[in-house]
């Protein structure tokens, strides 16, 4: 099961008369996700996950290096609080998605993508909150990423497309692939999925 907390800095984003609003949780300023370990999770057995970290990129969640911020792991549950990164961890959403051809905004725009890693049995792995990949054709991903500022980034590479409007603070971010095309865009947090490595 998942849920959020948010304090909400931005009061015309709920507003219908503002054009601007976005469907999805956009510029949140805190973030709790309660969570629940799934059946997958290569070389660990999932009943023995103890801690979630949130890392600072990929490289560090395969290593388990470098974590901004970790929660115990109880009965495959646990709940994580997200909160402003550090400064250090940001990156420039210009140098995350600039070199792909995408039209972005807000080219100085900091950015930084959440990524997890799960701790048992002296090992850990990266994980990931999506569907059970293993009941439907179609795989959904749910992503949190921070921007220090406003910022869209839209277009089309290869085979993905992006559609996000993405506002300071914290973005729920959702990944739809289907078939041979990744589809990324603003999202609601889900409760019906799971953190597993298929």
């Amino acid at each position: 099961m998942v849920s959020f907390t948010a304090c909400d800095k931005d009061d015309k984003k709920n507003d219908p008369k503002d054009n601007s609003s976005v469907i999805g949780d956009t510029g949140l300023e805190t973030l709790i996700i309660n969570g629940k370990i799934g059946d997958y999770v290569s070389d660990i057995d999932p009943d023995k996950v103890t801690k979630i970290s949130v890392c600072r990129n990929y490289s560090d969640a395969s290593s388990g290096r470098n974590a901004i911020t970790e929660v115990t792991v109880t009965n495959k549950q646990f709940s994580l609080t997200l909160t402003t990164p550090p400064t250090d961890a940001l990156i420039s959403v210009e140098s995350k998605f600039g070199g792909d051809g995408l039209s972005i905004s807000n080219p100085s725009a900091k950015c930084f993508i959440a990524c997890f890693s799960a701790f048992g049995m002296n090992q850990n792995t990266p994980i990931y909150k999506m569907n059970d990949v293993f009941k439907t054709e179609e795989e959904y991903e749910e992503e949190y990423w921070y921007v220090d500022s406003d910022v869209s980034i839209t277009g089309t590479v290869d085979t993905e497309v992006y559609n996000l409007k993405l506002k300071k603070g914290w973005n729920v971010i959702g990944s739809q692939s289907s078939g041979s095309t990744e589809t990324w865009k603003n999202a609601k947090m889900r409760s019906d999925l799971l953190w597993v490595n298929p």
